[in-house]
C-alpha cells in the first residue's frame, strides 16, 4: 500500500491557506513562469469551490477534506493491524511541487507514526519496504554486507524522533561521500 497521505493534507491545506504558495522555498522550487500559473490555477481551483460553480473540484475537495480527517487515520491502522506491507511515498513529481515540496518525504513519515506505526516501521517503508515491492532487496533496501553501500548519515536518531530524519550529515552513494551538510554535527 502506498497511502500519498501528505499530498492529499498539503493539498487541502494550500485551498485553505493559499498565502503558504508563496513561501520562498516554493518560489525556489517552481520557477517563473510556472509558480504564477500554479497560483493563478489554486486560486481559479479555489473560487469554483467557493462559489460552487467547479463541480469535479468541488467534489474532490469535499471528499479529500474527510480522507485526511477520518479515512486516512481509520484505514491506516486497519492496514497496520492486518499486517498490509507500506511503501512511503509521496505522489509529488514535477506538477505537485506545491503540494509536496521535494524534501517532504519526513512529513509522509510523520503521518505514518502519528497514526499508529512506530519510527523503525515508518523508516522501513523508505528503505526494506520499497526494495522489497521492486523485487531488488538483495541489493538494497537494508544496511548488510554484499549489498550498496549508499547511506544516508544523520545528525540526530530518528527512533527517538521520526522527523530527525531530515537532518541530514551526509549522503554516501557508492562509498564516496555525494553530499555533506555544511552544518552538520559530525565531521
Amino acid at each position: 500500500m502506498v497511502p500519498t497521505a501528505y499530498c492529499f493534507y498539503n493539498w487541502t491545506n494550500l485551498i485553505d491557506n493559499p498565502e503558504q504558495y508563496d513561501t520562498p522555498k516554493l518560489k525556489e522550487l517552481i520557477p517563473e513562469p510556472f509558480h504564477s500559473l500554479g497560483k493563478k490555477s489554486l486560486q481559479k481551483v479555489r473560487e469554483g469551490i467557493k462559489q460552487g460553480s467547479d463541480p469535479i473540484w468541488s467534489r474532490f475537495y469535499s471528499e479529500i477534506k474527510p480522507f485526511k480527517e477520518e479515512y486516512f487515520p481509520v484505514n491506516f491502522r486497519r492496514a497496520l493491524e492486518k499486517g498490509i506491507k507500506i511503501v512511503a511515498a509521496v505522489d509529488g513529481g514535477v506538477s505537485g511541487a506545491a503540494y509536496v515540496p521535494h524534501g517532504q518525504l519526513y512529513k509522509e513519515l510523520e503521518l505514518y507514526v502519528d497514526n499508529g506505526m512506530n519510527e523503525f516501521q515508518a523508516i522501513q517503508t523508505a528503505t526494506k519496504n520499497p526494495a522489497e515491492l521492486l523485487g531488488i532487496e538483495k541489493e538494497v533496501g537494508s544496511v548488510e554486507v554484499g549489498k550498496v553501500g549508499d547511506l544516508v548519515v544523520l545528525d540526530d536518531n530518528p527512533l527517538e524522533i521520526i522527523s530527525n530524519v531530515k537532518n541530514i550529515n551526509c549522503v554516501i552513494k557508492g562509498g564516496i561521500i555525494a553530499y555533506k551538510s555544511k552544518g552538520g554535527k559530525y565531521k
